[in-house]
């Protein structure tokens, strides 16, 4: 879009919106324009780009943020009376050296600015998680760690050879190791993780465990309750017994949806569907043969994998021994892996966002941050992970402006959780901000946008994706 373009309702109320704002903002919607044309708006409201942290998820995209707000700036400057453009000549040759950039390069900043806060060397070289050399510190890390492990016949480790050596190879059990270490480091305070698996294998774990699944399996028998309801309210029943055995089915999913998990599983019903003999009760039993039919298997499935309950039991605290065993190895492996890349000075971008996260915690350097960033930018919102989260929630000192989509949530192998971003509009909805949407698509033609609406509108639901299309 060019400067003349008109801006859409949905991208002027964006634009002009003010506080903590959320957008949906629908694939081709023109996002990145809104974004630039708000952060122009707030430069021209006297915001200084000092104060200013905008976020993308590549180094390129933070570079074309630059590169069109430079150009936004300039166009602004173009007419404008001289006071305002002496002060947006200002702005334009602080872009360069801006904080518009990927949230690993904000975190290394902030490293290096208050290094002996976080018990670094300012001077530390960054390296991605998964290039050459940080696999191999790892492959070094679990040698040594394997090599000691077997000379001292430790005990977790042995656990752990039982249940994942396989052909006489500890490769498999090394490659859990890494990819769980990979998971774990998208939680935020994850070394708390290691303590709540040793407590967690308690009688009042088990118990705690059970009462979960309780909550899990009542809610999937209220669900078929639901559709047998349904299906009885539309069903023209040619014969009454029909309606009772639908009564019947219901009766039964409600009290299975308030027993114990290990209760027996009783049938759904134990009346017999009555025999049809003219054309129309024959068609209308073959419609209610079919439901009944889908709703019994369903019915069979919700507790299906669930045993009596001291075999449970048992299976539980044995399960607790391997469980504690790998978190024992895995906290290990942490700990001699953040040791070997601290003499080698070398921080990955999990260091570069824990770190950082921890530096937030510190009261008096939260502040000056606070103070120093009034405004967060965040592009791409629905990609952020746990611990990103956290940080850019506690980054901004005044307005927030977020942007993404949940349909184009991509990264959920490194630990994004585009729940976040649900849950924000949610909230943002309900009173704690603005929550905004951009629908209008400038990219594609109205068939292709047709065929696609009609497409991921029965593939993408609450059921499959967690959200609806």
């Amino acid at each position: 879009m060019g400067k003349n373009e008109k801006l859409t309702e949905q991208q002027r109320a964006a634009i002009e919106c003010g506080g903590n704002v959320i957008v949906s903002a629908s694939a081709g919607s023109g996002k990145t324009f809104v974004m630039i044309k708000k952060l122009v708006a707030a430069i021209e409201n006297g915001v200084d780009l000092d104060g200013v942290l905008a976020v993308t998820f590549t180094k390129k995209a933070a570079e074309q943020m630059k590169d069109k707000l430079r150009a936004a700036v300039i166009d602004a400057m173009e007419g404008a009376e001289e006071e305002k453009r002496v002060r947006l000549k200002i702005q334009l040759s602080k872009i360069s050296s801006s904080n518009i950039s990927t949230i690993h390069s904000f975190c290394g900043k902030l490293l290096r600015t208050y290094f002996y806060a976080a018990g670094v060397d300012g001077t530390f070289d960054i390296i991605s998680s998964d290039d050459a050399l940080a696999k191999e510190y790892k492959s070094r890390t679990l040698e040594s760690m394997f090599e000691r492990y077997y000379a001292e016949d430790n005990g977790h480790f042995k656990t752990l050879l039982r249940c994942y050596r396989k052909k006489r190879s500890d490769a498999n059990l090394k490659n859990l190791i890494l990819s769980a270490y990979e998971e774990l480091r998208n939680t935020a305070d994850y070394a708390n993780l290691f303590d709540a698996v040793y407590s967690l294998y308690t009688e009042e774990g088990f118990n705690a465990v059970c009462g979960e699944l309780s909550e899990v399996t009542g809610n999937r028998y209220r669900e078929l309750k639901t559709a047998v309801e349904q299906f009885a309210a539309n069903f023209l029943c040619p014969k009454k017994e029909y309606a009772e055995i639908l009564q019947d089915m219901a009766e039964t999913l409600e009290n299975a949806s308030r027993s114990s998990i290990f209760a027996p599983v009783l049938p759904l019903t134990l009346k017999r569907k009555p025999r049809d003999t003219t054309d129309e009760e024959k068609q209308a039993g073959a419609v209610f043969k079919q439901f009944k039919d889908d709703i019994t298997d369903r019915y069979k499935e919700v507790r299906a994998d669930i045993c009596a309950e001291e075999l449970e039991r048992a299976r539980f605290f044995e399960s607790g021994k391997t469980a504690v065993a790998f978190a024992e190895v895995l906290k290990q492996f942490d700990a001699e892996y953040t040791a070997l890349k601290r003499d080698e000075n070398k921080l990955d971008y999990a260091d570069l966002e824990h770190l950082t996260l921890k530096l937030l915690k510190e009261p008096q350097i939260r502040r000056e941050i606070n103070e120093k960033f009034t405004c967060v930018f965040v592009d791409e919102y629905q990609d952020v992970n746990p611990v990103q989260e956290e940080i850019l929630s506690r980054v901004s000192g005044g307005t927030s402006f977020l942007v993404g989509d949940v349909k184009q949530a991509i990264y959920g192998f490194r630990g994004s959780k585009s729940l976040f971003f649900a849950e924000k509009f949610e909230r943002y909805a309900g009173g704690e901000g603005s929550a905004l949407r951009l629908s209008n698509n400038f990219r594609s033609s109205d068939g292709v946008l047709a065929f696609v609406n009609s497409l991921f509108t029965d593939i993408m639901t609450e059921r499959t994706c967690g959200f609806d299309y």
